[in-house]
């Protein structure tokens, strides 16, 4: 039997709404199994970066704070494609349908339901109401929706984001909350760990929002699919808010931002100067040395993402080859003897108009595979050796129209599972791990019901190949949280079905592993060789 439309009620200030509330808005009209029932208005409300000159000067001790955030906001939106402030008009969308538009009444912070408007949103009995509002309608608002009001842990002065470019000390996490009518039921029903980037707080917005958006739509056909189960997933009960939860609500003064600007203009003027460049190192595993050797490129390109494969008696290294003046990445790969200490020059094997990197490699059936990463594509490819190493053909497309990154392949327990990192189009690319599964290397790949099993930049991001170590699979992986391929982890698979996934953190390679490096991101071996690649500061030639 087919289940009826969810009903969706959603709160908004205005009508005219950001881009990023607007992509939820159309995925819940333009879908069958949504129905936008009613959509409650609240009052609008200017954010800091729309604020005028005399608003700004109403806060003198926040003026830095306000200032910047508008330069910051002015300067870097356009240099995104997907902009999640742009403001768009609900109402053609509103008046093709049968959504009811309910106008609470406004004062200050809050806003208030009549007993009529009430009523009319009781009769429409929404499954879920949807906070995207900045107002609170008190608690009234939690009884007319049976699964309750969601709502994201953030705030419109976007201070969380800021503190985490501050210190470098509290995480830059965001959740989506489930209240119901008793407050004490309030659960987490999704929880992220971000990526910071230390360049631009707009830019940690604009990742974090779209990513919100993806979240809620996914939640909204969990919820549709499984009304019953959908808050035993990963929920878990909304801790009291600590000193450092605490510490992020505030507003900066004008002391915290000359501190803050202060580190910017170091941080800008390092860009500026230094190109952080990756280089592969190796370890002869026969050896009682800890030292990895470098291997060094020239100045015009990096060499990231190491891969080995060994046949006949001789190592292959795969690599990500990125030629700065090209803007992209290509495949290429050396022949190692580390016994000798002979390493072949590099060989291009992989070349298409679009980016490539991490050259996943895996056999099976006695055949070689290598899936690169192709994400600009929007694809997942699956190449086959012809004649390996120097010659390979596009075998199959497994996903495409697909933001994935880092795909890894492992086949265990007769069944294949493929690890990628999948983030939506405006969203960081650092934080997301989702698990698909298949009888067959070409066959049909399933969502993991628990999508995202990792939903952190700490430990999300695949490393290189799953492998068994003392009885335990353990599946390394990127620490991303501050800068991009930082530390190498060692993450223990404890659960792996089409049911459940999970695993634990229990080691790290961290950077001070090699002499002047600044981050590693890749580890991978064989009985011979252990590779990883790393990046040290170099002086840009201007």
């Amino acid at each position: 039997m087919r289940r009826r439309p969810t009903k969706v009620g959603i709160i908004v200030d205005s009508l005219i709404i950001n881009s990023w509330k607007e992509k939820i808005i159309q995925e819940v009209l333009s879908s069958e199994i949504f129905k936008l029932s009613i959509v409650i208005v609240t009052g609008d409300t200017t954010l800091p970066h729309e604020q005028n000159p005399l608003r700004i000067l109403k806060g003198l001790d926040r003026f830095l704070y306000d200032t910047y955030t508008q330069w910051d906001y002015k300067y870097y939106c356009r240099f995104t494609k997907k902009n999640s402030f742009k403001k768009i008009d609900l109402t053609p969308l509103l008046i093709k349908g049968d959504t009811k538009i309910v106008e609470a009444k406004s004062e200050g912070r809050k806003a208030d339901l009549s007993r009529e408007q009430a009523n009319e949103i009781d009769k429409e009995k929404p499954d879920v109401i949807i906070q995207l509002g900045s107002k609170s309608l008190g608690a009234g608002i939690l009884r007319l929706a049976e699964h309750g009001v969601w709502s994201y842990s953030s705030n419109e002065w976007c201070t969380k984001a800021f503190w985490a470019m501050f210190g470098k000390k509290h995480p830059f996490t965001t959740s989506l909350n489930v209240l119901k009518s008793n407050r004490n039921e309030e659960v987490i029903l999704y929880e992220t760990t971000s990526s910071m980037n230390f360049e631009s707080l707009f830019l940690n917005r604009n990742f974090m929002y779209w990513k919100v958006a993806s979240i809620i739509c996914e939640k909204l056909k969990s919820l549709h699919n499984d009304k019953l189960l959908y808050l035993q997933k990963n929920c878990f009960s909304v801790e009291k808010v600590g000193e450092g939860k605490a510490v992020q609500k505030k507003i900066p003064n004008n002391a915290q931002m000359l501190i803050f600007l202060s580190r910017l203009l170091v941080h800008k003027l390092k860009a500026r100067l230094i190109r952080e460049q990756w280089y592969l190192a190796y370890k002869n595993k026969s050896q009682s040395s800890d030292v990895f050797t470098l291997l060094h490129t020239q100045g015009d390109r990096f060499y990231a993402d190491p891969f080995v494969m060994r046949q006949n008696e001789k190592n292959y290294v795969f690599f990500e080859e990125y030629v700065y003046r090209e803007g992209k990445g290509i495949i290429s790969f050396i022949e190692m003897d580390v016994k000798k200490g002979l390493i072949s020059k590099p060989v291009k094997v992989l070349d298409k108009p679009y980016h490539l990197s991490y050259p996943f490699l895996m056999e099976d059936k006695g055949n070689i595979y290598m899936i690169p990463e192709t994400s600009e594509n929007k694809t997942i490819e699956l190449y086959k050796a012809k004649n390996f190493p120097y010659e390979w053909e596009l075998e199959k497309v497994l996903m495409s129209n697909i933001n994935a990154v880092d795909s890894t392949i492992l086949f265990h327990q007769n069944k294949y599972w493929l690890f990628t990192n999948v983030f939506a189009d405006g969203a960081s690319s650092l934080d997301e791990l989702h698990l698909f599964f298949s009888d067959s290397l070409y066959g049909e790949w399933e969502k993991h019901p628990m999508n995202p099993i990792v939903s952190d930049s700490r430990t999300a991001r695949p490393a290189g190949n799953l492998f068994f170590r003392e009885g335990k699979l353990l599946r390394p992986s990127q620490n991303c949280q501050f800068t991009y391929g930082y530390s190498v982890n060692f993450n223990e698979v404890e659960i792996l079905t089409e049911k459940e996934y999970k695993e634990c953190k229990i080691n790290e390679i961290v950077p001070e592993v090699i002499k002047n490096n600044k981050g590693t991101h890749t580890y991978v071996f064989n009985d011979e060789i252990e590779l990883v690649d790393c990046r040290k500061p170099i002086l840009k030639i201007f």
